[in-house]
């Protein structure tokens, strides 16, 4: 039982930095689209509370067996299903001469786990959520029969037979850690931020975009490129240049051009679209300019380096050079950096803005 929890554990803190980045991105996604701007209350929540779901799966999966361990308990005829209630207590517990072995046994550490895990689930749908004791304890019951079919059904027939219990005990304990969860929740409100403030002060539109509303349109496009990159070479064998012209034309120029409302597919999804700094209509010139100005900078500043690194390497010795290398390198990362990290104050407008008079705006 021991190896059961520890496992599944040590596979979760593996997971935990690309699943923080993933739960992150789409639900920063969710709160631009829906409200504006960022909560940071609802974001964490939101975020742990899929991560815990996802933890939760994992417990109840976790450690993968051999393929020839689970043909070994269906040639052995194992029961695999149980659905006597209580018959966790009457076989391990309150049988003759078990009391004391059962409170010591791995039973007991499997019947708090599963009471513990779901303690969690009962907060969240009490504090985070506000529903009533009722909708915390089918709440419960829906996730628990999710997980118990999951392994009655070998993870949906990855498995021939089942590899662990489908146990209506475990329906039940993992109900009764909701209830106790959600029971928490008044007795730790003092310890606890003002939720109903904090999701007000959270609600905030703004036609004005900040930094990481621009960096999250930007990371939807340039996937995007990535994927037209990878078709194009991959696929097609189209030369990596030619690709890359194009799929940086198709999704930073002519999207925004045929669009309605001039925007890329990354600023649709995060519902904000070019508009003119004199209010004028933007021409598809406008918008050439100011995409290829930015994107150039920040595609010639690696190349750069890469040639000064290069000439470094050669004049090794020459302390000269190296001072005057290193300012040349230092000019344009502080200026382009700085001019970017400025977005943050949502009033600051881009060299590439001014230079284009194409900058970004909410659509409502």
């Amino acid at each position: 039982m021991l190896e059961k929890l520890i496992f599944p554990t040590q596979s979760i803190w593996q997971i935990l930095p690309i699943s923080l980045i993933l739960l992150f991105i789409p639900v920063l996604v969710i709160q631009y689209r829906r409200y504006g701007a960022v909560s940071f209350v609802r974001l964490v929540m939101v975020s742990s509370f899929v991560f815990y779901l996802i933890v939760a799966f994992l417990i109840t999966i976790l450690p993968l067996p051999s393929l020839s361990e689970v043909l070994a308990l269906k040639t052995q005829k194992v029961n695999m299903v149980n659905l006597i209630p209580f018959n966790f207590l009457s076989e391990n517990i309150i049988a003759p001469g078990r009391f004391s072995s059962g409170f010591t046994s791995t039973v007991f550490v499997d019947i708090l786990a599963n009471i513990l895990v779901f303690i969690p689930l009962g907060f969240y749908i009490r504090y985070y959520f506000q529903k009533s004791f009722r909708a915390t304890i089918y709440a419960a019951l829906v996730l628990s029969l999710f997980f118990e079919i999951t392994q009655f059904t070998g993870i949906y027939g990855v498995y021939p037979y089942p590899y662990r219990v489908c146990d209506v005990d475990d329906v039940m304990l993992n109900v009764l850690g909701a209830m106790i969860g959600d029971q928490m929740v008044p007795y730790s409100r003092r310890l606890l931020p003002n939720l109903e403030v904090e999701l007000l002060q959270g609600d905030v539109n703004t036609d004005s975009v900040g930094l990481f509303r621009r960096l999250l349109a930007l990371l939807i496009d340039w996937s995007l490129v990535i994927i037209g990159l990878l078709i194009f070479v991959d696929v097609l064998h189209i030369p990596l240049w030619i690709t890359g012209i194009a799929s940086i034309l198709i999704v930073f120029v002519f999207v925004p051009e045929i669009s309605q409302y001039k925007q890329t597919i990354g600023m649709r999804v995060l519902k904000i679209c070019y508009d003119s700094l004199d209010g004028s209509s933007i021409t598809l010139w406008e918008i050439l300019v100011r995409n290829l100005s930015s994107i150039g900078a920040f595609i010639l500043i690696p190349i750069v380096l890469n040639w000064l690194t290069l000439l470094l390497d050669l004049q090794a010795s020459d302390k000269g050079l190296h001072f005057i290398t290193g300012f040349i390198i230092l000019v344009p990362v502080i200026f382009f950096g700085s001019d970017w990290l400025l977005t943050i104050t949502k009033t600051h407008r881009t060299w590439y803005e001014r230079l284009s008079g194409v900058i970004l705006s909410v659509k409502h």
